[in-house]
């Protein structure tokens, strides 16, 4: 699983294929806690070109 976010909106990307858009209350505490548990940031990734 991978994801990216934009302003407040994440964008979850399956293993599957498929996504998932979710907004939460607290985006800081939603995206340490990806991070704790080892959910990719796409924009982290090589190659990609805007930080």
């Amino acid at each position: 699983m991978k994801y990216i976010t934009v302003a407040k909106d994440f964008t979850l990307m399956l293993s599957s294929g498929e996504f998932i858009k979710f907004t939460p209350v607290n985006d800081s505490l939603f995206e340490d806690w990806l991070i704790a548990n080892k959910v990719q940031n796409s924009r982290k990734e090589e190659g990609w070109i805007t930080e």
